[in-house]
């Protein structure tokens, strides 16, 4: 499960990582699975106007509260990371990773490493890059997916 947006729209992502919205979320995705509770729930973008610590602390409560039984996190930057398990172990860390995205061998694994904190790498066709067909054929132009690819594309073949 994903605790990560309030809306999605063709030009924005808008983050919130109150303890409110975290706690709602966490409810609302026991009720609409019918289950007692979720074994890996993830913060899938970090809100930069909440500290991590707060977040991590209702996440905390949750687990305490037998409602969730794992933390993750998607795209931490390795102080964002730490902080975080400062507060509660984080049990698995989402983020890209291809023969074109490398970035995180440099400081998140090693990171995670130290933390025993699991990597779940995405993207490892590179956003389709090497998986022969383009996918981005299908994504419309001036879209949030279409630019969030040519973010990453220009980040990976610019240093």
């Amino acid at each position: 499960m994903n605790l990560y947006l309030v809306k999605l729209d063709p030009t924005q992502i808008v983050v919130n990582g109150s303890v409110e919205y975290v706690r709602s979320c966490c409810e609302a995705s026991l009720k609409r699975l019918g289950v007692d509770y979720i074994d890996l729930y993830y913060v899938y973008r970090i809100d930069t106007s909440v500290s991590i610590e707060e977040t991590m602390g209702e996440l905390k409560k949750l687990v305490e509260e037998g409602k969730i039984k794992y933390i993750g996190l998607s795209e931490a930057s390795p102080n964002t990371t730490r902080r975080a398990h400062a507060v509660h172990p984080v049990t698995a860390l989402q983020m890209e990773y291809s023969l074109l995205t490398r970035d995180i061998e440099e400081e998140i694994i090693p990171i995670c490493r130290e933390l025993g904190i699991a990597i779940v790498p995405y993207s490892l066709t590179a956003h389709g890059f090497f998986s022969g067909k383009a996918v981005v054929e299908t994504v419309p132009t001036n879209s949030f997916m279409e630019k969030l690819r040519l973010k990453t594309l220009m980040r990976t073949l610019v240093p």
